[in-house]
């Protein structure tokens, strides 16, 4: 795939990162009775935040940004794995909570 368009699932997110390809997402909602929360409107906010995932909050902006799919860029790739400062600190983390 040239572009990625999806729900804004971390399985479907880190893996167009894996592999370079730009995305745009457009989270699921429990609003509208599409998710059990809005924990996807949150990951959206954190990855828009970082400039590597576009987003689109409702479906006006979902048609806009799909008319213009080829101005999205590609990214650096990213790790298929978590790197060491972050499994360091997710190892502090899970150690300071089970004490």
């Amino acid at each position: 795939a040239r572009v990625i368009v999806s729900h804004a699932g971390m399985g479907t997110i880190l893996s167009a990162l894996h592999h370079g390809k730009p995305i745009l997402v457009m989270p699921k909602k429990a609003s509208l009775g599409e998710q059990r929360n809005e924990h996807q409107l949150a990951t959206a906010r954190r990855m828009l935040s970082t400039g590597h995932v576009a987003v689109a909050f409702d479906e006006a902006e979902l048609r806009e940004k799909l008319d213009h799919l080829d101005e999205l860029l590609p990214h650096k790739t990213i790790p298929p794995v978590a790197g060491g400062p972050l499994v360091a600190e997710i190892r502090r983390f899970v150690f300071s909570i089970s004490r």
